[in-house]
């Protein structure tokens, strides 16, 4: 991009299509009848690594994104105040902490762990296809509830945005869309795995199961306000009437967890939040009862109340599952083991995408083997610790409560082997491919030499945690909150140098680097 508007000619063509994209979005959001916005295209995704079923996403065009986009940060910064601190997903960030699945599961945490030795009741709900099973009337209704009580509080919600809101859920119905999904593939069978609970929705809606139009586009920004303010109401029928300190209901999009100090208190609430759910014709996984932990405990998908306390009696586990993590009975967190067997299953496709491109090709891509095992080598690095930065999209940032327990290091050290197991594959067969060249392709240095492992991270992560208010990010500027070293690369202490940088004196954990800065540590380490 930089190196295009070097040119006076491009630049002056690029400004004149970025202004009439403006002109465009401008005049179609200011006329007050966007009309219907259609996805351009309409994807079939895998949900999981190893399950074949698959989710519906929509795609839209550059205008209607931003469009569709912009409106959903309007009207959340209006109506997020409305929604319950138990609901952690798709939040606007607040200056005292952030509402997200880290701080839902730390809710989860402290709750254990500010009764010690307690016997807490919990019940999981999972609800079904959520996003594909929202009647649009219900999505209405509650945004319309969420509008009047702003007017209530005095904030006005502008006319146009709620046009926006009807055009998007006009020019959207799950049905079609998976209609139009499906006419891409010859496969028969390829509709069994786009799961969807027809019959459940017919016996929650009856007669007017025909009516109704059903789902919110995935892939939209507005779809993420609209399941939270449809569920809303149940999320408030389940805390009703529930003494102070005896209930903890958390829910992040469709997970729902309700933690209680009294079995009869939990039962009701439970009971309640089951009623609201129907009179809202959203359908639920079947809650199992619980008898026995075992193997077979965490293929449910939502239980009956059972007791979290640190024995192995009847109906009581030590183990609560929430969000990829699971929490014991003295508040202690590990990773998920289907989390532990995705990561392994993503570390195995990417080997097996360069050998595959390797075989197509004969050379993958041109390169020597040594650089295909150095780029590989980078890639697992990236996926799983990232480059150093908090916000990088690594395994390492998506599980950022683990600490130094002795489980979570054998898990953690299941992934490392995983890495090397895959690299060690790639490399034995870039040997058997050319054996002419055997001699130029070096064992590679162990990982953790490069990049820093899954886990040196977490016992990073555990050492130096931030508090809350000083670990934000801005513009420009990133959050150091490790001391010596950041995904393999040595951070410096102050006083401390490499090459000709100095850290200031006063530059400590917590304070804000900026990017640039950090970069420079970067390119001095490996240079050096």
């Amino acid at each position: 991009m930089r190196q295009a508007l070097r040119n006076p000619q491009d630049r002056r063509s690029w400004v004149v299509s970025l202004r009439r994209l403006i002109e465009r979005v401008t005049g179609k959001v200011l006329s007050g009848a966007p009309g219907p916005l259609r996805p351009c295209r309409v994807l079939l995704r895998p949900k999981d690594s190893g399950n074949e079923a698959y989710r519906v996403i929509a795609s839209y065009t550059v205008e209607d994104s931003l469009i569709i986009g912009q409106t959903a940060r309007y009207l959340r910064h209006l109506l997020d105040d409305q929604l319950l601190d138990g609901c952690c997903a798709f939040r606007v960030a607040r200056r005292e902490v952030s509402i997200d699945r880290d701080q839902a599961v730390r809710s989860l945490q402290q709750y254990r762990t500010e009764r010690p030795g307690q016997a807490l009741w919990v019940c999981e709900l999972d609800l079904s296809a959520f996003y594909d099973c929202v009647s649009h009337d219900v999505a209405r209704r509650a945004l319309a509830d969420a509008v009047r009580v702003a007017s209530l509080q005095g904030k006005g919600v502008d006319a146009r945005a709620l046009g926006i809101v009807d055009a998007m859920l006009d020019g959207y119905e799950f049905r079609e869309a998976r209609s139009r999904a499906l006419s891409s593939f010859s496969d028969d069978g390829m509709a069994q795995r786009v799961p969807w609970p027809e019959e459940e929705l017919r016996r929650l809606w009856g007669e007017g199961f025909d009516e109704q139009r059903f789902g919110l586009a995935q892939g939209a920004a507005l779809a993420n306000l609209l399941g939270n303010l449809a569920v809303h109401p149940a999320d408030r029928s389940t805390v009703n009437k529930v003494p102070p300190g005896q209930l903890l209901n958390l829910r992040y999009c469709d997970d729902i967890v309700l933690v209680g100090t009294v079995e009869r208190v939990l039962r009701l609430a439970w009971r309640r939040c089951l009623r609201a759910l129907r009179r809202l014709r959203l359908p639920y996984h079947r809650p199992t009862r619980f008898s026995r932990y075992g193997a077979k405990h965490w293929d449910r998908k939502s239980r009956s109340p059972y007791r979290w306390v640190g024995s192995s009696e009847r109906g009581s586990t030590s183990w609560v599952g929430f969000l990829g993590y699971q929490v014991d009975h003295e508040g202690r967190v590990r990773p998920r083991k289907t989390s532990r067997d995705r990561q392994l299953e993503k570390q195995r496709k990417v080997v097996d995408a360069v050998l595959f491109e390797f075989r197509r090709t004969g050379r993958s891509v041109r390169r020597a083997p040594e650089d295909v095992l150095r780029s590989v080598r980078g890639h697992l690095v990236w996926m799983s610790v990232g480059r150093g930065r908090t916000d990088d999209p690594c395994w390492s940032n998506g599980f950022r409560l683990l600490g130094e327990i002795p489980f979570v290091r054998a898990a953690l050290k299941r992934l490392d082997r995983g890495r090397e197991q895959q690299m060690n594959r790639l490399r034995r067969a870039l040997l058997a491919h050319d054996e002419t060249e055997a001699g130029a392709v070096r064992t590679p240095k162990r990982l953790q030499r490069y990049g820093s492992s899954y886990v040196a991270s977490a016992e990073r992560r555990a050492q130096t945690q931030c508090p809350p208010s000083t670990a934000t990010s801005c513009s420009g500027s990133a959050v150091c909150d490790v001391p010596a070293r950041v995904s393999g690369v040595r951070v410096l202490q102050p006083g401390q140098t490499i090459g000709r940088q100095r850290r200031p004196a006063g530059l400590a954990c917590g304070k804000r680097v900026p990017v640039s800065f950090v970069w420079e540590v970067v390119r001095s380490y490996e240079k050096g």
